[in-house]
């Protein structure tokens, strides 16, 4: 019998406790942090009062540096953007970067623990991580970056659909920007121990002010010491300082460091008879069970796991030489490894013999408990996977903007050019494919667990990827009603791959493409909206097929839409989107060692997001997406056919999420919020793998 479905993670509990090093709340801090940032998603001045209310609401209107590269009002942008600030993310419990967007529209989140990497999909696609607007990976490569810590960041972003005019190679599935926390003028910050289920404990601080009437600081350190719901490690460290230096009122120069070090376990896998398609309690494994060795010999060193560290440094100069010319450069360098191994199934039982129970036995390819003979042990078969990996990164991001008004229209033009160079080493070793390296008892509470296999090194590559981009944005504001985005873009692609292993040999890519963009957004009446937008993408494709390069992935999205704001502090948005991506990559049926490329897929639908801060100090956040992901064109050699559905991606999501501050005294308070997420129906791999 085969099948394996990963095991999903179970809710989390936090409980925090908080010591101020100041005078002021939790939430003021957060304000004020945030007011100040150069790129902030508050703009300084244009509070709007509602005097109409009983109590004074003072609310900016939220703004994003993602979407255009400047800092724009998210109801100017034609195109859907969301924002989720540091009070969000802390007031939702959210433990990865991923977490961040469970409750934004058309965001599909992993549902499994994945150590290596943040899973997030956008319209049914993938999507690209950035941090402070540079690209964190690249599209081709095989390296686990280590995830984001949340408490180093001051918000996060959300672009929905192509973009790469601004930013290059990507999915279309859009952008996640990460913003990290700058340093304040202020003096203020926090310490705080957060405990959780999982045996969970935490300790973390932020610390910011002035050290000179130029220059201000800040530190940011986290130390967590807990285990997943496997019971595997989940211990992170985290070291973030940051210094500012404002030499003159026009010029703004940020260093922000970063070490973090990772020590987490591998994903579980479950088998299915004895997980989702139990039909008894008795049935069933526990919850927590987990295929892998954790400890299995009592050696205090298990096999399973993810060990990883990286550090980066990057530096971000903004400097304004009138009040129309503005010129900014993003710089990082960013260096690490991981080493990771994993104990995975394929989901086969085998009998005491060491043989899988035949398939034809079971009709329709299901298994019950009963169909397993009497006096027969239940063994999962285990192999197993291991790898290292090192990489190094360098981007920087040049800008140059000039504001003016030509004959009553205003003009904003923003040129850039823009480099990424990446190089990674990966080796790799698997052990026991068919047969299986080693099995586990099932129902067995004496099992041993450990694992004494060796898994030898047998292959890897070495890549490296260099991207040139030069690009050309125009917004363009007319009667002051009427906004346009246009924007152009040129990138120089060259990666060089080696490979080990199996015969050795290089594969040289060397890609160019152009992209465009375009948008309009009219406010027919005061705070509504329309717009209509239109955006490509391309990912280049490493590898080949009898010779002939792949392809690059290409894609591209129409989008009309409107955003409302019915009051200060309340922006809702509505949109419908028409997504698709060609030449397409899918084994060959007659031979999995063979890739083919051709057809392609596409995602049209509808989504509403709501995003409110209301009197009371009541937040709410509330959306609803419909998906319908299928193939758009068939390609016959790789058995892609026009209609077929896109496994794994849901026909719909749905969420909402409400919080709210309670004085219990003039010093104190208490915020409390929940929220329910709804995940429609699927399909699995197994009736049709895109």
């Amino acid at each position: 019998m085969s099948g394996i479905h990963k095991g999903y993670r179970k809710a989390r509990f936090n409980a925090v406790a908080r010591s101020m090093l100041s005078a002021v709340s939790v939430a003021a801090l957060t304000t004020a942090a945030t007011a100040a940032l150069p790129t902030t998603v508050f703009a300084q001045g244009e509070a709007d009062e509602a005097t109409d209310l009983e109590e004074l609401l003072i609310v900016a209107r939220t703004r994003g540096f993602t979407g255009t590269k400047t800092l724009t009002p998210l109801a100017e942008i034609p195109q859907s953007i969301s924002v989720v600030d540091q009070q969000l993310m802390f007031e939702r419990a959210a433990q990865d970067f991923q977490d961040v967007f469970r409750y934004s529209a058309g965001a599909s989140v992993g549902d499994s623990d994945d150590s290596r990497f943040d899973n997030v999909s956008i319209r049914s696609f993938a999507t690209s991580i950035f941090v402070d607007g540079l690209r964190q990976t690249t599209s081709g490569t095989f390296i686990n970056i280590l995830k984001i810590e949340n408490y180093t960041l001051e918000r996060a972003e959300l672009l929905r659909g192509p973009s790469s005019v601004l930013y290059g190679t990507g999915a279309p599935g859009g952008i996640l920007n990460a913003i990290s926390k700058r340093p304040q003028d202020e003096f203020g910050g926090e310490v705080a121990i957060d405990f959780g289920n999982d045996d969970r404990v935490q300790g973390k601080f932020d610390v910011t002010g002035a050290l000179t009437d130029t220059v201000s600081a800040r530190l940011v350190g986290l130390v967590r010491d807990a285990e997943s719901q496997w019971g595997t490690p989940d211990d992170r460290i985290v070291i973030n300082p940051s210094i500012q230096w404002k030499p003159t009122d026009n010029t703004v120069v940020t260093l922000i460091g970063l070490y973090q070090d990772n020590s987490q376990g591998s994903l579980g896998y479950l088998p299915i008879p004895f997980s989702r398609d139990a039909t008894t309690v008795d049935e069933t494994l526990p919850f927590d069970f987990f295929q892998g060795d954790i400890d299995g010999d009592g050696d205090g060193d298990g096999f399973t796991g993810l060990e990883g560290s990286n550090w980066s440094i990057t530096g971000i100069v903004e400097h304004e030489f009138t009040p129309n010319l503005r010129v900014r450069n993003s710089t990082r360098y960013l260096e690490g490894d991981v080493d990771y191994s994993e104990l995975f199934t394929f989901g086969f039982i085998l009998d005491s013999m060491g043989n899988p129970y035949a398939i034809d036995e079971v009709p329709g390819f299901t298994l019950a408990f009963e169909d397993f003979p009497d006096g027969e042990p239940f063994l999962l078969e285990r192999s197993a996977f291991r790898a290292e990996e090192e990489y190094r990164i360098f981007n920087t991001d040049s800008s140059i903007a000039y504001d003016f008004n030509l004959g009553g229209i205003e003009n904003s033009v923003l040129a850039g050019i823009d480099y990424f160079d990446i190089s990674t080493e990966e080796r790799e070793g698997f052990a026991g494919f068919l047969p299986p390296v080693d099995t586990i008892e099932l129902f067995n509470p004496n099992a041993s667990f450990a694992f004494t296999g060796e898994v030898p090194i047998t292959f890897g590559n070495d890549t490296k990827t260099r991207q040139l981009g030069f690009y050309i944005q125009n917004q363009i504001t007319a009667f002051d009603r009427l906004n346009i985005v246009l924007g152009l873009r040129h990138d120089s692609i060259k990666s060089e791959s080696r490979f080990l292993g199996m015969g050795e040999f290089n594969e040289d890519v060397d890609v160019n493409e152009v992209s465009f963009r375009a948008g309009v957004i009219y406010e027919v009446i005061d705070g509504v909206s329309p717009y209509f937008s239109y955006a490509e993408s391309f990912t280049p494709v490493p590898g080949s097929n009898n010779g002939n390069t792949f392809l690059p992935q290409n894609g591209r999205q129409f989008e009309a839409g409107i955003k409302w704001e019915p009051m200060p502090g309340v922006l809702i948005s509505a949109a419908y989107f028409d997504i698709e991506e060609d030449n397409l990559l899918s084994q060959d049926p007659g031979n999995p060692n063979i890739t083919l490329q051709g057809g392609a897929r596409g995602t049209t639908g509808f989504e509403v997001e709501v995003l409110a801060t209301l009197p009371g100090d009541i937040s709410l956040t509330a959306a609803y997406t419909n998906f319908d992901a299928e193939v758009t064109e068939t390609s016959e050699a790789n058995s892609l056919f026009a209609g077929d559905r896109i496994s794994d991606i849901a026909d719909e999501l749905a969420s909402i999420w409400l919080a709210k501050t309670f004085d219990i005294s003039e010093d104190w308070g208490v915020r409390a919020g929940g929220g329910v997420r709804y995940i429609g129906d699927k399909i699995s791999a197994s009736q049709r793998v895109i």
